[in-house]
């Protein structure tokens, strides 16, 4: 029997539950920050930086995440 291995992501910074998650099909930004925990008391949903294959890119709360992507969440200023 051959069971491939689930791809996985990585989120930290500002949410309640960091580490590393198993990644689903058709998983959002928004959905990946919901399975960390949510955002924490001092967490901005407009500091997300994700960094996939080394590069830092730009990406809205409603697009896909991939494999081994690893999602910061900035601290919002009060």
């Amino acid at each position: 029997i051959f069971s491939p291995v689930a791809e996985t992501f990585y989120i930290y910074g500002k949410v309640n539950a960091p580490g590393s998650y198993t990644l689903q099909s058709g998983m959002t930004v928004r959905m990946a920050i919901a399975r960390g925990g949510g955002l924490g008391e001092s967490g901005s949903d407009k500091k997300v930086v994700v960094t996939r294959a080394g590069k830092k890119v730009k990406v809205g709360l409603d697009e896909p995440i991939q494999g081994g992507d690893v999602l910061v969440i900035g601290e919002r200023l009060f």
